[in-house]
């Protein structure tokens, strides 16, 4: 009995050094912990919120393991409870009955858009907005005053609410006419921008402009081409933004309908009422009937981009991301500042939001949230019909930041870079750079290099076997280890003539074989 205690003390002892990843951290929480709680400094409480925030990345990648995922989740439970009593003890906008007082950086009333008001969960059922009610009051504006909308590729349904791309031209102009009188019932005199893609010709924008001077549209909608206008999407979408005299952008890409699901005053609302939130989106619904509400996590690291769906936090029922996969408002100063900084039309949008989180990183405390950069809001509905990028169409995306894979938030894993079989392959040969840090894409090169000779020796009856570094990799790891730069396989002299005859075998799948032999006479 005494032995499987000191075995299960040494265990999370040595799991505890593992997710608290180094000494500095180790010795920081034995500060905390050796000290009265009320001379916790300010710099303290910093570091542990950065803790906190590090194990929800660890958090996300060992989800896998149930064991290990229920001792992350208790030690970051164990630095909340720990934070909170510091905070509280510490803070000075703290009542005496416990409750927390708002500062100037957290949420005020709305000085744009009226206060909503609480009704229950069966008010306004069965409409999707339900529960809350928008109060009158003296400060509220027009949405037009506030909002410019750019929809970046319209979707365009047949009857039966399938996409089509194979319309004939009048049905065409006629279907986005009636998308954007939608748009003019519900929201009368909004400034509209709408960027359409490649497939429309000259004759059907002559015919869309024509039509919006007889309905006196002509100076309140614009309507670009991709195809004519001569910028790529992400220059074009930045100068129409450059123009935009209004204090919030919608941007939202590939809508299908336009309805009242749309609440702008909630994305208004949460905008205005919080400095440092800078982006919020809404669920959405595609033409199947099947919704999500977008919010993703994101970690680069090691040259691999990760996507997680979910939310560690909230604020005002809304939650706290990292990307935003649907439409989204921001504040327009915001737009014009970061820019769409990536060439081409696709990846423009994990682009944006992956700077966001590295410029607005400090916005992101690990505790309350109450100042963060990216929120969506569920209760804010959009139709839309997402198509997903090939991997070859991210290219510049993942060569702006150096990134080998993209782990999707559904398992898809994408390879860029060395990974060898790949048509938009970058480079020949993985880099040798000092470090200990290997691309994803130059260890699964040798995996792959080690699995086929493994299988060359297995059919061709020849003893082979895995030694040193690879070896350990692949008892303790099941893979190569992460700074792995080469493989140890070693096989019997009386076998080389068998491998020598097998050499086409190898050079057929692009390998080389070197006979070094003579290095040795």
């Amino acid at each position: 009995m005494i032995l499987i205690i000191l075995y299960l003390c040494i265990n999370i002892y040595h799991t505890s050094r593992n997710i608290l990843q180094n000494e500095a951290q180790i010795a920081l929480l034995k500060q905390v912990l050796n000290k009265p709680l009320c001379v916790a400094h300010q710099k303290t409480i910093h570091r542990l919120r950065r803790l906190t925030k590090d194990l929800t990345y660890v958090r996300m990648s060992v989800d896998r393991d149930v064991a290990m995922a229920r001792i992350i989740d208790s030690h970051y439970d164990n630095l909340r409870k720990l934070l909170r009593e510091i905070e509280f003890i510490t803070s000075t906008t703290v009542d005496e009955d416990g409750r927390k007082r708002f500062t100037d950086e957290e949420a005020k009333e709305s000085q744009v858009v009226c206060p909503e008001v609480y009704k229950g969960s069966i008010h306004g059922y069965p409409f999707y907005t339900k529960g809350f009610e928008t109060q009158d009051c003296s400060v509220k504006r027009d949405i037009k005053e506030l909002v410019t909308l750019i929809f970046d590729e319209v979707v365009l349904t047949t009857a039966t609410g399938v996409e089509n791309n194979t319309f004939i031209q009048s049905s065409r102009v006629e279907q986005l006419l009636t998308f954007i009188e939608n748009v003019y019932r519900l929201f009368p005199g909004i400034r509209v921008n709408i960027v359409l893609g490649k497939k429309w010709n000259q004759r059907e924008l002559e015919a869309i402009k024509n039509k919006l001077g007889q309905n006196n549209l002509r100076t309140k909608v614009f309507i670009y081409s991709l195809k004519t206008n001569g910028f790529n999407k992400g220059k074009l979408l930045q100068s129409i933004i450059n123009r935009i005299k209004t204090e919030y952008t919608l941007i939202a890409p590939r809508l299908t309908n336009f309805t009242n699901d749309s609440n702008f005053e909630r994305l208004v609302r949460i905008l205005s009422t919080r400095k440092n939130t800078l982006f919020a989106g809404g669920s959405f619904r595609n033409l199947t009937g099947h919704w999500s509400h977008g919010c993703l996590q994101t970690q680069l690291k090691n040259y691999t981009l990760s996507y997680k769906a979910g939310y560690y936090h909230s604020l005002s029922e809304c939650l706290v991301c990292d990307n935003i996969q649907g439409p989204f408002l921001a504040k327009t100063f915001v737009l014009r500042d970061i820019g769409f900084g990536l060439s081409g039309g696709h990846g423009i949008f994990r682009d944006l939001f992956l700077r966001v989180k590295d410029r607005y990183s400090s916005s992101h405390p690990g505790l309350d949230h109450g100042e963060t950069a990216v929120v969506t809001c569920p209760d804010v509905m959009f139709h839309t019909q997402n198509s997903p990028a090939r991997d070859e169409e991210l290219v510049n995306f993942a060569n702006k930041h150096n990134i080998k894979k993209i782990v999707e938030a559904d398992g898809t894993i994408r390879w860029f870079g060395c990974r060898r079989g790949l048509k938009y392959r970058d480079g020949e040969k993985c880099p040798l750079k000092s470090g200990l840090a290997v691309p994803p894409c130059c260890l699964e090169n040798i995996a792959d290099a080690i699995k086929f000779v493994m299988e060359q020796c297995g059919r061709n009856n020849i003893t082979c076997e895995l030694q040193e570094g690879t070896l350990l990799g692949a008892v303790k790891l099941n893979k190569v280890l992460p700074w792995e730069r080469d493989a140890d396989i070693t096989f019997l002299t009386e076998d080389f003539p068998k491998l020598v005859k097998i050499k086409d075998v190898f050079t057929g799948q692009g390998y080389a074989i070197h006979d070094i032999r003579k290095c040795y006479k």
